[in-house]
């Protein structure tokens, strides 16, 4: 299905929001976007950017849905572009250190 004018607007809007600088990065069978401020792609890309690069260790915790990047804080829920796989949890969500 072909995205719409107003879906492309929305997702642009979204990426606006987010802080991120989403930028096209090599990739085995093409080529994705990944942010150039913190490194996360797909689907370790966190909700907000947090403004440094985040390790591997960093990343592979938002893939997984541990963790999550909003508002200015870390916090203990999957992305929001991921909740449709981990689900949304019913805990309050709570900052988080990162090590």
């Amino acid at each position: 299905m072909a995205l719409t004018k107003t879906d492309y607007e929305w997702i642009k809007e979204q990426d606006a929001k987010s802080g991120h600088d989403m930028q096209p990065i090599a990739h085995f069978d093409g080529q994705l976007d990944g942010c150039t401020k913190c490194g996360g792609c797909e689907g370790g890309l966190p909700t907000h950017c947090p403004g440094a690069h985040m390790s591997y260790d960093l990343s592979q915790r938002v893939y997984h849905g541990e963790i999550d990047y909003r508002d200015g804080r870390w916090v203990n829920q999957p992305t929001t572009a991921m909740a449709h796989v981990y689900g949304v949890r019913r805990e309050p969500c709570i900052e988080v250190a990162v090590t």
